[in-house]
């Protein structure tokens, strides 16, 4: 599957579970199926809130989303190291950066928190969305940025920004000045 592909399905599979009809695969013979192995379409970096689940919004099944979580969708390097091996060893040829509205580490850049445990990961939100004081324009801003990175980490490999609404379902990719098409 290209790039161009894999998007598809991932923004079909968005379309079916905002409209109520999800079918991801997560029976018993789907697991047997893939105890050997997997060959995931696509990878998404994503939050680590419990609302974004890659699998559930892309209607998608086990095996089928290689899905690497860290507060803020960020990009540090254990963030990036995973996005190399899901594009260098598993060969997905799409891997998408995935925000959502209501992000609480996008609230903490905002609101100036930058120490404690999470510190480095809101100083790099920090930095991604600079001067910027909307939620909304933030997460799609450190989605955008986080992508650029990622990139830059894993060249060769088709990379997409989007934002998840956590109270509507739909996700949004971001296309723009630079996009490159998939």
């Amino acid at each position: 599957m290209d790039a161009g592909s894999a998007l598809r399905k991932l923004a079909e599979g968005n379309r079916k579970y905002v409209e109520g009809r999800s079918a991801g695969d997560f029976s018993e013979s789907r697991r047997r199926e893939l105890a050997e192995g997997q060959a995931p379409f696509a990878a998404v970096i994503t939050c680590s809130d419990s609302r974004v689940v890659p699998e559930a919004v892309f209607s998608a099944g086990l095996g089928e989303i290689f899905v690497i979580r860290t507060a803020g969708n960020t990009a540090g390097p254990d963030a990036l190291a995973s996005a190399w091996y899901a594009a260098d060893h598993l060969r997905v040829p799409l891997i998408v950066v995935l925000g959502h509205t209501g992000c609480g580490a996008v609230s903490a850049a905002l609101e100036g928190h930058s120490g404690g445990p999470m510190g480095d990961i809101v100083k790099r939100i920090s930095a991604n969305i600079g001067g910027e004081r909307d939620p909304r324009t933030a997460a799609e801003i450190n989605a955008r940025r986080t992508a650029e990175a990622v990139e830059k980490a894993v060249p060769g490999t088709a990379v997409a920004a989007a934002v998840y609404d956590t109270a509507g379902g739909g996700v949004r990719f971001l296309l723009g000045e630079g996009a490159k098409p998939l």
